[in-house]
């Protein structure tokens, strides 16, 4: 690096870096001694470069960091926390939500209707409910399911009915949407014994939607079986 020590500014003044005016709280060009603007703008506060950032050696390597610098609309430098999902090498899984009954559930004759009673999300439990993906975008209740984010969503309905000692009743399974019926499937049950009900169900959701799943029968005893799900899926 060469020294500007014993040097006349009148024979250096081109090599010299400064910002008209002074800074201030507004960006201005850092121009050399003969007014040709650098790629680099200065303020008290912010530092902006017009063209390509390098660096002369790659940065140090960081494989625990989950903070990443992004550009926003207005070409502002941000952070953002991500998840490891972000650097995985495997497929990104949509997020998803999967509610099982947790215990057998008898249904009253003639109802009223029965919501069903969710097991808690545990992935590793064989008997709880589960949740793939990012924790977005769900609020996961006890009965109900909470769309946290808009979008178009599928679901799922997967139960299972057990009807004791009884023929010829009609279960129906109701998918509600803020308390009010968006799918509805009727099964008639000639004979004893088990039987499925299952469909899925399209719809756009806002975000605050509550999604709730229940069962009726017109007569008799019968069970909603431990393990039937709901699932939620967001598409789009």
């Amino acid at each position: 690096m060469s020294t500007l020590s014993g040097q006349k500014i009148k024979d250096k003044f081109g090599n010299l870096l400064h910002v008209e005016g002074g800074v201030t709280s507004s960006t201005k060009n850092v121009e050399d001694g003969t007014g040709d603007a650098t790629a680099l703008k200065l303020s008290t506060t912010e530092v902006e470069i017009n063209g390509t950032q390098s660096f002369t050696a790659a940065p140090a390597t960081d494989n625990a960091e989950l903070t990443a610098l992004l550009v926003n609309g207005s070409n502002e430098v941000v952070k953002r926390e991500l998840t490891s999902n972000a650097f995985s090498t495997d497929p990104i899984v949509p997020s998803r939500i999967i509610a099982r009954q947790e215990l057998d559930r008898s249904l009253t004759a003639g109802g009223p209707a029965s919501d069903m009673g969710f097991a808690p999300i545990d992935n590793s439990n064989p008997n709880g409910s589960y949740q793939v993906g990012s924790t977005d975008p769900y609020t996961f209740a006890t009965s109900s399911i909470t769309v946290d984010e808009a979008g178009v969503y599928r679901i799922d309905i997967s139960f299972q009915y057990d009807a004791i000692a009884v023929s010829g009743t009609n279960v129906t399974t109701v998918v509600l949407v803020n308390g009010t019926a968006v799918a509805t499937a009727l099964r008639s049950k000639s004979a004893t014994g088990l039987s499925m009900v299952s469909f899925y169900y399209g719809k756009y959701l806002a975000a605050g939607d509550i999604i709730t799943a229940t069962s009726l029968s017109s007569a008799g005893n019968v069970v909603l079986k431990a393990g039937s799900a709901v699932e939620v899926l967001k598409i789009a």
